[in-house]
């Protein structure tokens, strides 16, 4: 298929997918790829309607784009628009929501294969994917979302250890840095001041007392687990808390934990995902979390030369018929 683009859609610093761009220049497979904070300053749209479809171009100062070329699009990684600073705010609250719309709207809509696509990403809540799993026969550790102070200290008052976990990754500090959210245990302390739990919806989960955790990366077909054994009492309860005191491996997985995945991924439309799993002592795989395709495996591959960018690269680069 001549003339046909991947586009890329990703942070303007990000080796991972700087990796997967070398992967498809292998392959003889154009590139375009965009920062979404590029809009609309350094990036632009042209895009017409015809025949129920939308063409034109994507257009920086150096490269272009015809949309109509586009095969297929990673999304990456979906940075904030960054507009005009002559922009009083309430014109830029309109601006963002127009961007939205109108730029999002027409990447979205594009006839390719979108890995993944953004709404099934947004359909995808930590709460919805909870259910999802167990609905796919996944084992999934008791857990409680609740503003209510009462059932987080009741559900915490058994013979099970918790965790509060938050729903996004990132969390912002004091002087308005971002940094990861990692899971903790939570302690009588904490259960004897619980006064902010009023204030927004907080989830917390049976603590699963585990042998090691599995991360599993899905590319389209492709299945790839990784064990991750903790060495520390920190990387015991979070491993993205302590790096260092890490030992990862490829394993195979169990049969039904295999099947489980790939009803998850049918289920909820994606074509590539990063699966956090626990195994408890019982020898039991328990769900974790699913994240779409702009999370981190490249500390995996260079582990344990698991060949995940061949996959990802693979995937955006193959003939394909019909909407994804």
């Amino acid at each position: 298929m001549a003339n046909m683009t991947v586009l890329i859609v990703s942070q303007e610093i990000d080796p991972t997918a700087d990796e997967v761009v070398l992967a498809l220049a292998e392959r003889n497979v154009s590139v375009f790829r965009i920062d979404r904070a590029w809009f609309p300053q350094r990036l632009t749209l042209k895009a017409r309607l015809r025949y129920g479809r939308w063409t034109g171009s994507l257009q920086t100062a150096e490269r272009r784009v015809e949309l109509d070329d586009i095969r297929s699009v990673w999304h990456r990684w979906r940075s904030s628009f960054v507009l005009s600073p002559q922009l009083t705010p309430q014109d830029r609250r309109h601006a963002e929501r127009e961007a939205r719309t109108g730029f999002d709207g027409v990447v979205c809509s594009l006839a390719a294969r979108h890995v993944n696509h953004p709404h099934h990403v947004a359909a995808l809540s930590k709460p919805v994917e909870l259910v999802l799993a167990a609905q796919c026969g996944l084992d999934v550790p008791e857990t409680v979302i609740s503003n209510s102070s009462d059932q987080v200290r009741a559900f915490a008052d058994g013979p099970h250890g918790v965790v509060r976990k938050l729903f996004s990754c990132h969390v912002v500090d004091d002087t308005g840095c971002s940094m990861i959210g990692h899971t903790r245990l939570v302690t009588d302390d904490d259960l004897a001041e619980l006064d902010q739990v009023e204030l927004t919806a907080h989830q917390v989960q049976y603590y699963v007392d585990k042998l090691m955790d599995v991360r599993v990366v899905v590319v389209g077909d492709q299945i790839f687990p990784v064990a991750i054994h903790p060495l520390s009492d920190v990387a015991r309860i979070d491993f993205r808390a302590d790096y260092r005191a890490l030992r990862r491996e490829v394993i195979e997985l169990p049969a039904a934990v295999m099947q489980g995945i790939r009803r998850f991924m049918a289920e909820s439309g994606l074509l590539m995902a990063s699966m956090d799993f626990s195994v408890g002592r019982d020898g039991r795989y328990y769900f974790l979390e699913s994240n779409p395709a702009g999370s981190q495996y490249g500390w995996l591959e260079a582990k344990t030369g698991v060949c995940i960018t061949d996959a990802v690269a693979d995937l955006l680069a193959e003939d394909w018929s019909g909407s994804s």
